[in-house]
């Protein structure tokens, strides 16, 4: 793997949805290249910060009626 293919996959990475052999080559890469590690340990704090300061929003109620009625009356 190199840096440009590991930058273009870091988020489907974290979000687990490599496959193994990807994922496999992916951790490889970090092991040796500091500076994709690096970028790599950026994006993982960055996603974790952003969890713990967002919260989950609902929908407003009837909003899924509403978007099934508009689909189905098109």
């Amino acid at each position: 793997m190199v840096c440009g293919e590991l930058k273009h996959l870091v988020y489907f990475y974290l979000d687990g949805t490599v496959g193994k052999v990807k994922s496999d080559e992916f951790r490889l890469h970090i092991d040796v290249c500091e500076e994709c590690a690096r970028y790599v340990g950026v994006e993982e704090r960055l996603r974790r910060f952003l969890r713990s300061r967002l919260r989950p929003r609902s929908a407003p109620d009837g909003l899924r009626e509403r978007i099934h009625d508009a689909v189905v009356h098109s």
